[in-house]
């Protein structure tokens, strides 16, 4: 089941961007098992502490998360056969807590102030995951700190050079579970810049990149600006 994550497809969109504009091409990160590109980076935590030997069969993974990161950490875990911890907290999509559940994690969510993301509520979650990580052989994945997070998503850019006929010029990539805005001005010789909306559902975490190839190869990069709308 863990082949199953990344290799994702690539499409071009016709419909939603101008006539003579910039090929707009987006990555389906939705394709992969729990439907988030995040699948690529808990792999890659589970997989290079094993091949360290930080992680080794009969111990723990114990992470804090406020959704996507768990349900892949957990799917992870689930299928190599580890106990996953979870350490989360009320203010969090409840659909996202249940799908860590589903995936086996054993959860401890942590109350919130009147169910807000307040400036305490992380630290919490990462002193409390520290704790539970020393109460026996645990393996803390500690996303926010940990390079083996980053080194997951290299597998997405090697894709995408295999995938494209041609150049990237422009690279926009979106984060987050609400609706989100990309405006993509790509050079003046294109008639128009491309504004358009993209959505992803609530249960659906980082789930599109979208590519930019700029219709004029020779427009230099100073003259292609990305910008993100929340």
């Amino acid at each position: 089941m863990l082949n199953a994550i990344g290799s994702t497809p690539l499409v071009r969109l016709d419909k939603v961007v101008p006539r003579d504009a910039a090929e707009v091409w987006v990555k389906l990160e939705y394709f992969s098992p729990t439907g988030s590109y995040k699948d690529r980076m808990a792999l890659s935590m589970v997989e290079r502490a094993e091949a360290r030997g930080d992680l080794k069969p009969g111990m723990t993974v114990v992470e804090y998360t406020g959704g996507s990161t768990g349900i892949s950490l957990a799917f992870v875990c689930a299928v190599k056969g580890y106990r996953c911890r979870i350490v989360s907290n009320d203010a969090v999509a409840k659909e996202k807590l249940r799908s860590m559940e589903a995936f086996g994690a054993e959860l401890e969510v942590l109350k919130s102030e009147g169910g807000k993301l307040t400036a305490d509520l992380v630290p919490r979650m990462m002193a409390r995951a520290r704790e539970i990580a020393a109460e026996g052989p645990s393996y803390a994945t500690d996303q926010m700190r940990n390079p083996d997070m980053v080194a997951g998503y290299e597998s997405l850019g090697e894709e995408l050079l295999r995938q494209m006929k041609g150049p990237i010029h422009t690279f926009c990539a979106a984060v987050g579970t609400c609706p989100f805005n990309v405006t993509v001005l790509v050079s003046p010789l294109v008639s128009t810049s491309m504004s358009f909306a993209l959505r992803s559902s609530a249960s659906m975490s980082a789930v599109l990149i979208c590519i930019v190839w700029a219709a004029a190869s020779s427009v230099p990069p100073t003259e292609r600006v990305a910008s993100f709308v929340s």
